[in-house]
């Protein structure tokens, strides 16, 4: 339901009791969080149209000590007889990366990349050792990473991403401006996009 009985947003927090509130946390339930990325941008707040800021590669970034633009690119093509553009080794890297964050195994992060991947693609043909060749040329460029991938860190980043997000919303909402979050990103009224950034 697209309206105003389906308006507000709640925190979901993951792990135990003995976790103190320090694992997930995101906001969900809002409409316009089920809805496709290319409807978002047709929503308007107050009449104004609005864009919708993404904070790219934020987990990664969260644990780089110098944030990049894009941590996901290679210098080289790792695996050149298979994957023969940058792009799409782009692609195959953020997907990879993430399974990673999320997982407490290397082999955990390949199988979930797997099963995450379209049927009938390369992707999805890509074995364990050829996956370990990707992560592997991963932590060679960012060697502070190697010790955070596949320690299911990815609920802590949630938490700290949740708690920018929360600090977002109270900043905006003191001022009487309408904010939405997405996990990592926000929509905004497009005179606000600066303030924002």
């Amino acid at each position: 339901s697209i309206g105003p009985d389906n308006k507000l947003v709640h925190r979901v927090f993951n792990g135990t009791e003995e976790d103190n509130w320090t694992k997930g946390g995101r906001f969900y339930g809002g409409w316009w969080l089920q809805i496709p990325k290319e409807l978002r941008k047709d929503i308007y707040i107050n009449d104004q149209p609005t864009v919708e800021v993404d904070y790219k590669a934020l987990h990664p970034n969260l644990l780089l000590e110098t944030p990049e633009r894009d941590p996901y690119h290679l210098d080289h093509l790792i695996l050149p007889e298979i994957i023969t553009e940058p792009d799409r080794q782009r692609s195959l890297v953020k997907s990879l990366i993430l399974m990673a964050i999320n997982a407490t195994s290397a082999e955990k992060a390949f199988k979930a990349f797997r099963r995450d991947q379209k049927t009938k693609t390369v992707e999805k043909t890509l074995d364990n050792d050829q996956l370990r060749l990707v992560l592997n040329a991963f932590t060679d460029k960012h060697p502070a990473l190697k010790k955070q991938l596949n320690t299911g860190i990815a609920l802590e980043l949630m938490n700290t991403d949740s708690t920018i997000a929360a600090l977002v919303i109270n900043n905006f909402t003191e001022q009487q401006i309408p904010v939405l979050c997405i996990h990592d990103s926000f929509i905004i009224q497009r005179d606000k996009e600066h303030q924002l950034k």
